[in-house]
C-alpha cells in the first residue's frame, strides 16, 4: 500500500492546516495503535480516509480532530482529544483529519469550513491563483484612484 502525503488547506479561512498530511485508509491500519504512538509535529497530520469511528478503548497522545463529510466540509471539531469519544459525535464523518494539539484553535477551523487535500504543487498553484486575483483587484482599485497635486 502506497503512502502519500498531502497539503491540507482550509479554503474557507484561506489557511494551511498541514504541510505533511499522511493519507491512510482506515480499513487497512490499526488506528488505535497509530493514535497511541503518534506524536504529531507542527505541520504534520493524518488524513483518515473511509473513516467511520475511533477505537472505543485505549488512550492516545493528545491531538485535535476535524471530521469531514463526503465533500470535505467540516461537520465536527474536537480539540485536545486523548481518550475515546462517543461515536455519535463522529458518525456523520466520511473522513477525519488528525492534527497536532491546539491546531484547531490556532487556525480557527469552524463547522462548515471547506477543507481541500492536494499535492504541494496543486495547493501552491491554487494559492498563487488567489493571490493573482486579489492583486488584479488591488491594481484595478489603485488605477482608479487619481493623485492630486498638493
Amino acid at each position: 500500500m502506497e503512502l502519500r502525503t498531502y497539503y491540507a488547506y482550509n479554503e474557507t479561512r484561506e489557511s494551511i492546516l498541514g504541510l505533511e498530511v499522511l493519507a491512510l485508509e482506515c480499513s487497512g491500519w490499526n488506528i488505535a495503535e497509530i493514535l497511541a504512538r503518534q506524536t504529531l509535529k507542527p505541520g504534520e497530520g493524518l488524513w483518515l480516509k473511509s473513516f467511520h469511528d475511533l477505537p472505543t478503548t485505549g488512550r492516545y497522545n493528545p491531538f485535535d480532530l476535524i471530521c469531514l463529510d463526503e465533500g470535505g466540509r467540516v461537520n465536527e471539531v474536537v480539540e485536545s482529544l486523548s481518550t475515546p469519544i462517543s461515536g455519535s459525535l463522529i458518525e456523520r464523518a466520511a473522513s477525519a483529519l488528525v492534527l497536532p494539539l491546539k491546531r484547531i484553535c490556532s487556525s480557527e477551523v469552524q463547522i462548515g469550513d471547506q477543507v481541500l487535500f492536494g499535492a504541494a504543487e496543486e495547493i501552491e498553484w491554487l494559492l498563487e491563483q488567489r493571490r493573482a486575483r486579489r492583486n488584479r483587484g488591488v491594481v484595478h482599485v489603485c488605477n482608479s484612484v487619481q493623485k492630486t497635486a498638493p
